[in-house]
């Protein structure tokens, strides 16, 4: 094994650590670097991904480089029998992250794959002959979900893996693009207009999509919500002590908000969809910068929320149907949706909205990633 590594992270190109056999009998292994899913979408193997050649019948190894730009890989080897181990740029060998690439051969996102192929694996070169070798990727799909009459269907690619949990992973950066401070006290505690921010929020959904409604009708931009609970593993304020005890304050026990207050959506205005983050709570505040400024048992409800426009549609609320699949994958600086990205503190006189003290909007970017496991 430490001779393989060391072969792996010293190949350039394709390079022999043994001289081998003096022979000229050779033939070759052919391995395509570029797999269609069976919905047409093109992946290939990342930059840096590794093929080792070991052969118990000879001192001859061989490690192969698979970056490039070219779609197939042709390795001439001496004839016998080889162990052959793919490996990723970071030693992975059975969880990968294969490229997903456009027409031109352009890298325009990422997915979360299972190797299901033994690996390492054995190949046999004949003398003259070029054998395939081949790899099997499977890719976690949710399905397509249809809403309709109160009951959920879900469509499955049979020729897939079933996704069975979903986790995400949200970064936001932002500057505040507008705040009132009903409250004055709140005036020196919470962010003002320029203030830069970030929200990082990361975990895992914790019960089914659900269909919440929305608003729409003439002259006015459509919203219509799918939505389904999380429970973060991550989440974060970063910019200012104020900025820090809001985001802390929020996400937890929420009677006002649908679904409770940690929730994700994503958000149809018939053309576009926007992927949202909110974080929302009911009760006393327990951070220095909202606890001195309550009477006892006085309640608040906060709500942090951010949102950026996704690639594609993948809720469609006039079908009612969401395609989890295209949902899948990295997507960086999405921008947000200034109307969806919004800071709040209201006071919550049993357990209903109150007097208004802090409101903001944002203006920003996104980056959004979202696994099936």
């Amino acid at each position: 094994m430490t001779s393989k590594l060391a072969c792996a992270a010293l190949a350039v190109a394709l390079f022999a650590c043994n001289s081998g056999p003096t022979a000229t009998d050779y033939g070759s292994v052919k391995l395509s670097l570029v797999g269609t899913a069976p919905d047409g979408t093109r992946y290939r193997l990342p930059a840096g991904s590794v093929l080792f050649f070991g052969s118990t019948a000879s001192t001859f190894s061989l490690s192969y480089v698979l970056d490039g730009d070219m779609n197939a890989a042709l390795i001439s080897l001496p004839v016998g029998t080889y162990d052959v181990d793919l490996s990723g740029p970071n030693g992975e060998t059975t969880d990968w992250t294969l490229d997903r690439i456009d027409a031109a051969g352009n890298v325009i996102g990422t997915v979360h794959t299972t190797l299901t192929t033994p690996n390492p694996t054995s190949v046999t070169v004949a003398s003259g002959q070029t054998t395939p070798l081949a790899y099997d990727f499977g890719i976690p799909t949710g399905g397509t979900i249809t809403f309709a009459s109160g009951n959920v269907n879900v469509t499955l690619n049979v020729s897939d893996i079933t996704a069975t949990s979903f986790t995400f992973d949200t970064d936001f950066a932002f500057s505040v693009s507008n705040a009132s401070f009903f409250n004055p006290a709140l005036a020196t505690r919470l962010p003002g207009v320029g203030s830069a921010l970030q929200l990082q929020v990361s975990g895992t959904l914790t019960g089914p999509w659900q269909e919440i409604g929305g608003s729409g009708g003439e002259g006015i931009t459509a919203q219509y919500f799918v939505c389904a609970p999380m429970q973060p593993q991550d989440k974060t304020g970063i910019g200012s002590a104020g900025w820090s005890d809001l985001v802390a304050e929020s996400g937890g026990a929420d009677p006002i908000s649908a679904l409770g207050g940690l929730v994700l959506c994503i958000i149809d205005d018939g053309t576009n969809n926007y992927a949202r983050v909110r974080l929302s709570r009911t009760g006393t505040p327990t951070t220095p910068t909202f606890s001195d400024l309550v009477s006892p048992g006085q309640q608040l409800w906060f709500r942090v929320q951010a949102a950026g426009a996704l690639p594609s549609r993948v809720y469609n609320y006039e079908t009612h149907t969401l395609a989890l699949g295209q949902l899948m994958g990295d997507f960086p600086n999405l921008p947000l949706n200034n109307t969806l990205s919004t800071g709040r503190v209201t006071e919550a006189p049993n357990s209903t909205i109150g007097n208004t003290w802090y409101t903001s909007r944002f203006n920003g970017a996104m980056s959004f990633s979202f696994v099936g496991h």
